[in-house]
């Protein structure tokens, strides 16, 4: 398993929440040299996937936050999940345009 590196964006906002609160939604996309793997998540539900499924430390997410907030997109880098890992978390390959 080679390092990769994920790169998130922002979607603009997903159906609005019981609150009628619009909710951020975001497009996680890991590159690992070879394939890329993306899923669309809320915004708790990817502070959720970066904190739990893959272990971030909360330096690394406060960051990521602050830069979609500020920049509508994050890079995260020397990422390392495996086909196998990338499947069970729910990520999907997508076809690279590069």
């Amino acid at each position: 398993m080679s390092a990769g590196y994920a790169h998130i964006v922002s979607r603009g906002e997903a159906a609005v929440d019981s609150t009628q609160v619009p909710i951020p939604q975001y497009q996680f996309t890991f590159h690992d040299g070879f394939r890329d793997f993306a899923k669309v998540l809320t915004e708790p539900e990817l502070i959720v996937f970066l904190t739990d499924e893959l272990a971030l430390t909360s330096d690394v997410v406060d960051r990521a936050l602050r830069q979609l907030h500020d920049l509508g997109d994050a890079t995260i880098s020397d990422l390392h999940i495996s086909d196998n890992d990338a499947s069970f978390m729910g990520l999907n390959i997508v076809q690279s345009e590069y």
